[in-house]
């Protein structure tokens, strides 16, 4: 997710991006032109380094088996059955989970995350939301993860982003 200013928007609005120029002319008269520059050189590297949006390949997926369009963006790893709380809405029993509390070990993380990354196809951007119970009670294991992915994700060839379903406590 990316939070962007006025400029940022105006920048890639319904008809998308166009060269250095022309959006120096057609923006001219409401920014400064140092700024507008700067904007735009921000979002030409985020465009070419496929941190922007990246193209998806419909055309090689529509030619390829069943099997092959079914590519996988985003994992929700279940690291923790516990809670640090015992609110009366929760989903898990109020976070007993009906008496089954465990944690997830790093190999079966790992795993899941390799998983992923092979069924990805040609995605380049993969999401691993962290997610329990509170997974904020066993840092050590969330950190392990997210060192894993990291150290991997050139080598996979992914831009891996991690987000955390937290009570924040």
């Amino acid at each position: 997710v990316h939070i962007v200013d006025e400029l940022v928007y105006d920048l890639v609005h319904d008809d998308g991006m166009k060269d250095k120029e022309e959006t120096l002319k057609l923006l001219c008269n409401k920014y400064e032109r140092d700024t507008i520059i700067e904007a735009y050189d921000e979002i030409m590297e985020l465009v070419k380094d496929g941190l922007l949006y990246s193209e998806d390949k419909y055309e090689d997926i529509a030619h390829g088996s069943m099997e092959d369009r079914d590519y996988i963006k985003a994992v929700c790893l279940n690291i923790i059955h516990g809670c640090n709380l015992r609110c009366k809405y929760c989903f898990a029993d109020e976070g007993e989970y009906n008496g089954h509390k465990g944690v997830m070990s790093i190999e079966t993380a790992k795993k899941a995350i390799e998983y992923v990354v092979k069924r990805s196809g040609p995605r380049r951007n993969i999401e691993i939301d962290l997610f329990g119970g509170e997974p904020t009670m066993i840092m050590d294991t969330v950190k392990e993860i997210i060192q894993y992915a990291r150290e991997n994700e050139k080598e996979w060839k992914k831009n891996i982003r991690f987000t955390k379903t937290t009570n924040a406590t």
